[in-house]
């Protein structure tokens, strides 16, 4: 339930009552935030389903889930990527396309995305139900502090996998969260058709300028910001 009064945050960032009421600004938030207070308000709540890597898991991903219910927007989930090569037990997990273990084998690289997807939703389902989980908005966290290739069409292929998978067991949009230079570095700036969660803005007021067409090719749909102690966000 909305709750009428703006926390201190939101307050500094400069974000007025009716924008939150409305939806417009909101938190993401994830196993950092585990044992802490969550945001105080927020007009919608994303939260990550992983433990910051693939394969891995927030262990207070139901109690976060509750929060992001509770507020006034459509909350949504995240789930974290990488791309390891054959250094991951998970590289050779059986998956829709022929794999020959070799970290240079596109086909692994996407197995591998398909996989560490099916391995959040399967996660979030148990945490959250089934229902919500294949039920809302997922965005896929490709960022430059995980482990990635150096060869950028095979960290391609992992993320295809991953939005394959989701795109075909969830109801709802699936994007992607980076900002313009790490989807340059990691995947040399490939268009995949995703809608974006931008990150990068420096204050709530900035973010609106980073609506638009996003580094997939699509368009922006959130943009990220520092608010106070925690991750602001913004809806386009």
């Amino acid at each position: 339930m909305f709750v009428a009064l703006v926390g201190a945050a939101v307050l500094a960032a400069g974000v007025g009552t009716a924008a939150v009421a409305l939806g417009r600004y909101g938190n993401d938030i994830s196993w950092p935030q585990c044992g802490g207070a969550f945001p105080a308000q927020a007009g919608f709540g994303i939260v990550g389903v992983n433990g910051g890597v693939p394969f891995s898991s927030n262990s207070c991903l139901a109690a976060e889930w509750n929060w992001a219910v509770a507020t006034k927007g459509a909350p949504a989930y995240y789930m974290n990527l990488s791309n390891p090569g054959s250094a991951s037990a998970y590289w050779t997990q059986t998956g829709p396309r022929p794999c020959s273990g070799s970290s240079a084998d596109a086909g692994c690289a996407y197995n591998y995305g398909w996989n560490a997807a099916s391995f959040a939703l399967g996660y979030a389902s148990g945490q959250t139900g089934s229902s919500a989980a294949v039920s809302h908005v997922w965005w896929i966290d490709v960022e430059t502090g995980n482990t990635w290739s150096s060869n950028q069409s095979l960290n391609v292929a992992v993320i295809q996998g991953a939005l394959a998978y989701l795109k075909q067991h969830t109801s709802k949009a699936v994007g992607v969260y980076s900002t313009g230079y790490q989807w340059g570095v990691i995947t040399g700036g490939v268009h995949l058709g995703a809608p974006v969660w931008a990150a990068g803005a420096s204050s709530a007021s900035s973010a609106r300028s980073f609506c638009g067409t996003g580094f997939t090719g699509k368009p922006v749909k959130v943009v990220q910001y520092p608010a106070g102690a925690y991750d602001g966000d913004y809806r386009c």
